[in-house]
């Protein structure tokens, strides 16, 4: 394992060092519960980013990674397809 740099934010200076320096992997405060959106915008700007988020008291953390999944779809017909798309939209982005 290597630190290839810091950041103190997930800012456009974060994103150059992700593109730079080729990070895989990101330690990072957690501000608060869940991923915020700046963070978010970031894992979406480099897929492959996995980001990992550490409580200020240090006690817990979280791993956030962008993971395709496939969903088999039993019968193909108008209804069911119509279905997959509502549901799809409604998942958290």
């Amino acid at each position: 394992m290597e630190v290839v740099g810091t950041a103190s934010a997930a800012s456009d200076a974060l994103d150059r060092a992700v593109d730079t320096c080729g990070a895989d992997v990101v330690l990072a405060e957690a501000k608060g519960p869940g991923l915020p959106d700046n963070y978010r915008a970031l894992m979406y700007r480099h897929p492959r980013l996995r980001l990992v988020l550490v409580t200020p008291d240090g006690r817990s953390a979280s791993l956030y990674r962008l993971v395709p999944e496939r969903h088999m779809l039993a019968v193909v017909s108008p209804r069911t397809l119509a279905e997959a798309v509502r549901d799809a939209a409604t998942l958290p982005a």
